[in-house]
């Protein structure tokens, strides 16, 4: 059996996954992953030609790390802007159909809903 390379991204060991029909390989470390392919060589071998054994990684695993935790403060941040705007919208939308008259019928409402996106 061909063995299987370290990482190209962080230069750790990585370890192939399947799940009886499709086969991938995953790093332990930065969890960067193969395509799927139909069997255990043929991913292997793919994963192979994506570094050398004398190639040294990509980058170092203080700097992937360093890279991840950067990426989680810019997706968290992108959520706290989203969970704002999502508040947001549901409290006009509060507002607007406390505002409307209980005479009105449920197409008034969505009509003055939807009137809110533009």
């Amino acid at each position: 059996m061909t063995e299987l390379k370290p990482c190209p991204m962080c230069g750790c060991d990585a370890n192939v996954t399947g799940n009886g029909r499709d086969y991938w390989v995953e790093c332990e470390s930065c969890l960067t992953s193969s395509n799927y392919h139909e069997n255990r060589d043929t991913t292997i071998a793919a994963w192979n030609r994506r570094t050398t054994p004398d190639r040294k990684a990509t980058v170092s695993p203080e700097q992937w790390q360093a890279l991840v935790e950067a990426s989680q403060k810019v997706a968290d941040s992108a959520q706290r802007r989203a969970d704002r705007a999502r508040a947001t919208a549901i409290e006009e939308i509060a507002e607007m159909v406390d505002h409307m008259g209980e005479g009105r019928r449920l197409e008034e409402y969505v009509e003055a809903i939807r009137g809110m996106k533009s």
